[in-house]
């Protein structure tokens, strides 16, 4: 009887002594982690920023500015396209009359 009590107490020390290294190593990966987390690295606080940012996108969307403000937009992304156009057209053309000059 008295081993079995020894061999329980030698049992029950162990588990605790294990679940102690647990802890220990636990706390000291989670130390290791924050540690070496980067200042600007903070995604909970990423996360809410993009949430906000989201939430006042759709405001603007349900009270019209931001569909206005798209329509400007495109219409100022079309006109620099149009200009972009006619530029390549223009340079286009210097070089086939460079091209003709030679030729």
């Amino acid at each position: 009887m008295m081993e079995q009590e020894v061999l329980e107490r030698a049992l029950e020390q162990e588990r605790k002594l294990s679940i102690r290294m647990k802890c220990a190593m636990m706390f000291l990966v989670l130390t290791l982690v924050v540690l070496m987390a980067e200042p600007g690295e903070g995604s909970f606080w990423k996360h809410v920023s993009h949430t906000l940012n989201a939430a006042e996108r759709v405001h603007r969307m349900l009270t019209g500015e931001e569909l206005e403000a798209m329509k400007a937009q495109e219409a100022q992304e079309a006109q620099e396209a149009q200009e972009a156009m006619k530029a390549q057209e223009v340079m286009e053309q210097r070089a086939f009359q460079q091209e003709k000059d030679f030729a």
